[in-house]
């Protein structure tokens, strides 16, 4: 199909307004999710939400923007937070109940190691259970090496106390 100089002129007389058309387009999307937003009930206890008010018994709703899910994301470095502190001070706070929930897992674990460690310095014999279910009494060679495996997670979680 070949164009005239006339219709060349046409569609570049043309090109601002279709630009303009165009982002009024896309602009469009985001001025309707604005909209309002009704809520109702139907007979059997379920609730909807729609732009449109498809029943009398619908109610507008106000539907807030997102926060963001971190305050400091969208907070330059430098400017100080607005809430006095007190997010650094409950994140502080979950830092040290998590630090103590570690500290005391770390403590349980280190009395059941130096019990372990007790009990294999202080018994004449060692058992162990063979992989099909069979109690055996362990080799001496097995016994060092027990012995040296429940010293070192004694050193692991006590760190040598």
């Amino acid at each position: 199909m070949m164009m005239t100089m006339r219709q060349v002129k046409k569609l570049t007389t043309l090109q601002p307004l279709l630009s303009l058309v165009l982002l009024v387009a896309c602009a469009l999307p985001s001025a309707a999710s604005a909209g309002e937003v009704y809520r109702w009930v139907d007979a059997d206890g379920v609730v909807h939400y729609s732009d449109r008010a498809s029943t009398g018994s619908a109610e507008s709703v106000t539907i807030k923007p997102l926060a963001p899910a971190s305050g400091a994301a969208t907070r330059p470095a430098s400017q100080p937070a607005q809430d006095g502190g007190a997010s650094s001070e409950t994140a502080a706070a979950k830092t040290k109940n998590a630090n103590d929930r570690v500290a005391a897992i770390r403590a349980d674990e280190c009395e059941k190691a130096k019990a372990r460690l007790t009990k294999f310095r202080a018994a004449d014999r060692l058992l162990i259970t063979d992989p099909e279910g069979v109690q055996r009494e362990m080799t001496p060679d097995e016994k060092i090496q027990a012995l040296a495996q429940a010293e070192e997670q004694e050193q692991a979680f006590c760190g040598g106390g």
